[in-house]
């Protein structure tokens, strides 16, 4: 099964945590972060980190 995150666009304040915590996997872009959900799997540690690290809570696992 792939996992698979999303960004609460509304709670994102484009902090850049989450690309420094997997930049594989996030992006900050137009000061809101994007996911790159084809290299969650192959990343999954950094991603779910990234996650547990967002000061925001923006990032949802689906």
């Amino acid at each position: 099964m792939e996992t698979k995150f999303k960004i609460d666009l509304n709670n994102c304040t484009g902090c850049g945590t989450c690309e420094e915590t997997a930049p594989v996997v996030f992006k900050v872009v137009n000061e809101k972060a994007t996911i790159n959900n084809s290299a969650i799997n192959k990343n999954i540690k950094a991603a779910i980190e990234a996650k547990d690290s967002c000061p925001d809570k923006a990032i949802i696992m689906v």
